[in-house]
Order: C-alpha cells, then structure tokens, then sequence
C-alpha cells in the first residue's frame, strides 16, 4: 500500500470511529427516561430519579470521552495501518457500541451487583481493546512519536496502562465487595495527571 493510499485509509477509520463514538456517547442519554404525563403529583421523586440516572450517564459519557481522546491521540501519531490494527480497532469500537447497554443495566438496576459488575466488565474490555490497539501500532511501528526511543513509547504507555490496571483491578476487587468496586473505578479519571506526571519526571516537552 503507497503512503497516498495508506492516509486515504487512515482518514476513513478515523471517520468510522468518531462516528460510532459519537452515535455511543449519545445513545448513553436515552438512559435517562423522563416522565410520564401522569406523574404531576410525584414529580419532585420523578426528578430525584432522573438525577440519580444522570449520574450515570455522566460517569460513562466522561469515560468514553477518555478513550475518544486517547483514540485521537493514538491516530495523530499514526502512520499506516494493517489488517492486524483494524480489526483491534474494531474491538475497541464494539466495546464502545455496549457501553450504552452495560449503563442501561446500571441505571435500571443500580442496586444489583451484577450489574455493577457488567459495567466494570464492559469498561476492562475497553480499556483492554484501547491498550492493545496501542501496543500493537508500536510493536509494529507505526506511529510516529513526538519523543524518540524507549523514553517516547514509555510516556505514551502511561496513559494506556493505567486505566486498565484501574478497571481491572475494580472488577477483581467486586468479586469480594461489590459496592467497592465503582468506587474505585473513578480513579481512572486520574489519567492526564499520571500522564502530565509522567511526562514531567522524564523530561518531556
């Protein structure tokens, strides 16, 4: 594949993925179910709910702002691309496509560990899908990184690898105590800290 060819492609996968990032991050909205025309007198509960259901829609629509933003990153550095990196960004995008879904459960059965632990589950299979579409477009050296050498692929790492400690180590920790778990999952929006924190203490621009 010429280098012409290679960011005809590029811009087209960038475009799919935005799309369906895009139609994900909104479908997370339906979660939120108003009303009915005939819950006048109990309306302030019907807004407590609301709000309660908000709130997950906030915490999953921020995560996968965190990957849009990591995907967009991963692609200003990309260079070209194989049948090995498609089909990986296809399963970070299927992944992206359940969020909707795995909010739903949480918002509807908000008390039930198992869905709890569906999208904790759902967010370490995005978080896996992203770091390997990331290791694998260095392994197989496609990117072309601001900072050279071990020190470049090292700053670029952190802000993969550690969401998907986080999440993994929520869901694990679920196991034995479920309400615990999301809790700690929050920490996952610690991530451009430990990534400027990073880039401080190895001396990047």
């Amino acid at each position: 594949m010429n280098e012409r060819n290679s960011g005809a492609e590029i811009q087209r996968l960038s475009a799919l993925s935005d799309g369906i990032f895009s139609v994900a991050m909104t479908l997370l909205a339906f979660n939120v179910h108003l009303p009915d025309s005939s819950a006048g007198e109990r309306l302030s509960q019907e807004l407590a709910r609301m709000f309660g259901e908000a709130g997950g829609l906030v915490v999953s629509f921020c995560i996968a702002a965190m990957f849009w933003m990591s995907h967009l990153r991963l692609f200003g550095f990309l260079q070209k691309v194989d049948i090995g990196f498609r089909l990986l960004n296809f399963a970070l995008l299927l992944s992206i496509v359940v969020l909707p879904i795995s909010t739903s459960l949480e918002t509807s059965f908000g008390r039930s560990p198992i869905a709890s632990f569906v999208l904790e589950g759902n967010l370490t299979l995005i978080s896996l899908a992203n770091a390997s579409l990331w290791l694998y477009a260095l392994g197989r050296l496609m990117l072309a990184l601001p900072s050279p050498g071990l020190r470049g692929v090292w700053l670029q790492l952190v802000a993969v690898i550690f969401p998907v400690l986080v999440f993994a180590l929520s869901l694990l920790i679920m196991v034995w105590k479920p309400t615990l778990g999301p809790r700690l999952s929050v920490c996952a929006f610690a991530t451009p800290l430990i990534s400027h924190l990073a880039g401080r203490a190895f001396g990047a621009n």
